[in-house]
């Protein structure tokens, strides 16, 4: 099962005990029938996934299954990205070829390939199959939740796409009577009006959801933290690391790690963000491992080191070491399955991308779009989105086409995944890079395709406002 950054245990999880306590009571409640969900709230780097970590142990050592999966990269997801994770984390995962999954539709996870579905579109088939996939998947949840319960861990969930969400919702109402407790983590929520935050505030509202929002370390804290990990440090010393930081966890170990790795700097230094220690670090690993570093980030928050070798023109076998360096660097974890990899921490990648400029940005999002294209041919299906996702950061004026394609068809999957609202924002985003570019032709069909996506999905102000579009530019 797929968990936070090895090497962790024990250190660096202070000042966490009420915390992790009350979770452990509200698992063995869970397990006794009340299922709840936990929302963990905090900004980047608070310790939201160690809680999680130490949870599942806890969780583990009571003889609970764990099932763990982590979004990434919003925008470059699948429909239903988050639960197709869930789901091959199930005991006894999914019979046939190994990955297989990862290349079906939701639908076909759940219900077998052998069971297809009505593609005909209208509003209500459309919620009839959606709640009887919804249902589908929470029976699946129960029955990994017998008998002795399930822990279902789901990480940055601020970036999962919103039919992930909207399934959570309906999970997170339909709990009561289950063995599982769901523990959510995700960032402070976005600014009002984004629809996502308005999805996870549905989540926090919900009577059976308990709010855990997590702040900064206190001064005693920080120094304990500083001790376990071999840098002790008087009081006022950590009374300063504890202002300039805010008692950030994630920071703490940036400096504790520089101050290491750096004797010579001043005892009391302390990086004013993130960006300048761990900037620090990665100049020290070697040219080779720094654009293989550079090239993942890019890449996404977890990526396939085959994508990474056909991004830098290389083969595989000569990414080895260099990624061996990035991970005994702390930068880089190993993923779910061989050859697949993951950035350490969200702010890590932020970090390395920081870095870029302009045009290396352009030049390795093209370069990822073509690496996911020969990588994944033949089975490019499940990764249509994240192809749309570096087309579009690619793309420049006089050549938007691809970019507009690439979202188009990305938008024709998920409305095929009945992931309506997925597809009304890819046809959204075809039209919006391809403004100015796009025929007439191509541009009424999207506009009606924004349109039967915002229909299907139930969004009907939406609906109308689209279709008034289209009238007003007929006539």
């Amino acid at each position: 099962m797929a968990g936070p950054e090895e090497g962790t245990a024990g250190v660096w999880f202070v000042g966490r005990d009420r915390e992790l306590a009350r979770v452990a009571g509200l698992l063995d409640e869970a397990r006794a029938g009340r299922g709840r969900l936990v929302l963990c709230t905090g900004e980047a780097g608070i310790g939201k996934t160690r809680l999680a970590e130490e949870s599942a142990a806890v969780a583990q050592g009571r003889g609970v299954v764990v099932a763990w999966a982590r979004s990434a990269d919003r925008d470059s997801s699948p429909p239903y990205g988050l639960w197709r994770l869930v789901l091959r984390e199930l005991p006894g995962g999914w019979p046939g070829e190994q990955g297989a999954a990862s290349r079906l539709d939701l639908w076909s996870l759940v219900f077998g390939a052998a069971e297809d579905r009505a593609v005909v579109s209208g509003s209500e088939l459309d919620r009839a199959q959606r709640f009887a996939l919804f249902g589908e998947v929470r029976q699946r949840l129960a029955r990994a939740a017998e008998p002795d319960g399930l822990l279902l861990v789901l990480d940055d969930i601020q970036w999962a796409d919103e039919p992930s969400l909207l399934l959570l919702v309906h999970l997170a109402r339909q709990l009561r009577g289950l063995r599982m407790l769901i523990l959510a983590a995700c960032r402070e929520p976005a600014p009002p009006g984004n629809r996502d935050s308005q999805t996870i505030g549905a989540l926090a509202a919900d009577a059976d959801t308990e709010r855990m929002a997590l702040a900064g370390l206190p001064a005693d804290a920080v120094a304990e933290l500083l001790a376990s990990a071999g840098q002790a440090a008087p009081r006022e010393q950590a009374d300063e690391i504890c202002a300039e930081t805010g008692g950030n966890p994630f920071l703490i170990r940036e400096l504790v790690r520089m101050r290491a790795e750096q004797p010579g700097a001043a005892p009391g230094a302390v990086p004013g963000a993130v960006l300048h220690a761990t900037l620090y670090r990665i100049a020290q690993l070697g040219p080779r491992s720094q654009e293989v570093l550079r090239a993942a980030a890019v890449a996404g928050t977890s990526f396939s080191v085959g994508v990474v070798a056909l991004m830098l023109g290389t083969a595989v076998l000569s990414l080895l070491d260099p990624v061996d360096e990035c991970q005994a660097a702390g930068f880089l974890a190993a993923g779910d399955r061989p050859g697949e990899y993951r950035f350490s921490h969200a702010l890590v990648r932020s970090a390395v991308v920081a870095q870029l400029g302009a045009s290396d940005r352009l030049r390795l999002h093209n370069a990822a779009a073509d690496a996911i294209e020969r990588f994944y041919s033949g089975q490019l299906r499940s990764h249509w989105a994240e192809l749309a996702y570096h087309r579009v950061r690619g793309s420049l004026p006089g050549d938007r086409g691809r970019a507009a394609r690439a979202c188009e068809t990305a938008g024709d999957v998920a409305a095929e995944d009945l992931a309506f609202e997925e597809a009304a924002r890819l046809y959204q985003q075809a039209l919006s890079v391809g403004r100015g570019e796009l025929a007439e032709a191509d541009r009424g069909r999207l506009e009606l395709a924004v349109a039967g996506a915002l229909y299907r999905s139930g969004d009907l102000p939406g609906w109308h406002d689209a279709v008034a579009e289209v009238a007003r530019r007929a006539e």
